[in-house]
């Protein structure tokens, strides 16, 4: 359109190697082969991983996300002197505005986060193969350690709207989640408030979540369907295992933690200085593995037939149980 900058195959450069526009100016910017869409700056100067974030609608992806990149900023630094920060402010915009949010937020209104919509401002509208599509908006993290030269990786996080991953919304492109099949690592979000089982054995815990209504479980089924179009994109065998290794990431354990009956053995993999223990990991994973297996099977079974390599991590993302407050909307009708 007309608010767009014009993209040209360039013919001149200056001495600085920037092409060269009809005008003879500089042009630095790059834009993508495929889509047309503006290149981050640094693109193509380090590796990079995709880490996609993958679960149920309302599993709570948006604030995990946020929250989990805030304390990358601060911890990666304070634990192991490696340096995280946007590589191209101008792609995270969205992202470090809810950051911002959530952070800044002096009640539990001014901190909500709107639900991910399959379209918005997550979203960005290309022409690719000819047609309009919309494709998340990454967000680019350049990460590197401090006194050491050379060692600077790009990590591109992705969140998309759960729905995307059911079966109902399925199309034979999926243009939108082709970041899941070329991933570095995958995270799946579950939400264990949904399994019946679960929210059973916990009627004695007061929590106000447990009070909300439930919602069909549908997290296997998107597991499978991830797995389905993780295979066409990548033309390989529903069968065969992925190589990129697949966090089982169990959200709100502030609740069913009374669950584990091992809970107390679950121990920080840093707290022995400026080094990641694995088998810490290691060990962490079995128990929350079990849990899992007892009231989710499926779930264990169908992530273990996905990736090769899979570990499980309990995680709250706030620390603690949320609890209901009433809002005054601009429409004066009040919600929960």
């Amino acid at each position: 359109g007309n608010a767009e900058y014009r993209r040209f195959i360039p013919t001149k450069w200056d001495s600085s190697g920037n092409a060269l526009d009809d005008f003879g100016l500089p042009s630095p910017d790059t834009a993508c082969p495929h889509c047309h869409e503006r290149l981050p700056a640094g693109f193509g100067e380090f590796q990079q991983h995709i880490f996609s974030i993958v679960g149920a609608p309302s599993a709570g992806k948006s604030y995990y996300l946020a929250i989990l990149l805030k304390s990358l900023k601060r911890h990666l630094f304070h634990k192991f002197e490696i340096s995280f920060m946007d590589q191209d402010p101008e792609y995270n915009i969205e992202l470090n505005d809810i950051i911002n949010k959530l952070f800044s937020a002096r009640s539990a209104s001014e901190g909500r986060i709107q639900k991910t919509q399959m379209k918005g401002s997550n979203y960005k509208q290309v022409v690719r193969g000819g047609q309009e599509v919309d494709l998340p908006k990454p967000y680019m993290f350049n990460i590197s350690r401090t006194n050491v030269e050379n060692t600077d990786s790009c990590l591109v996080f992705y969140d998309n709207a759960g729905e995307h991953f059911l079966p109902t919304h399925s199309r034979a492109d999926d243009f939108h989640i082709l970041h899941v099949a070329k991933a570095s690592a995958l995270f799946f979000l579950y939400d264990p408030l949904v399994n019946i089982d679960i929210k059973h054995d916990l009627i004695k815990v007061e929590s106000d979540q447990l009070k909300l209504e439930t919602v069909p479980d549908q997290q296997a089924s998107i597991l499978s369907q991830m797995n389905v179009k993780v295979s066409r994109a990548l033309g390989k065998p529903t069968a065969k295992k992925l190589e990129s290794p697949l966090a089982v990431v169990v959200g709100k354990c502030d609740i069913w933690h009374s669950l584990v009956p091992e809970w107390d053995k679950i121990t920080d993999p840093t707290d022995k200085g400026q080094s990641l223990n694995l088998d810490i990991i290691d060990s962490n994973s079995d128990i929350i593995r079990k849990f899992l297996n007892e009231y989710a099977p499926e779930i264990v079974s169908s992530v273990e037939r996905i990736s090769r390599v899979v570990r499980y991590f309990p995680i709250s993302a706030f620390g603690h149980k949320p609890k209901m407050q009433s809002v005054s909307l601009e429409d004066g009708i009040t919600h929960e």
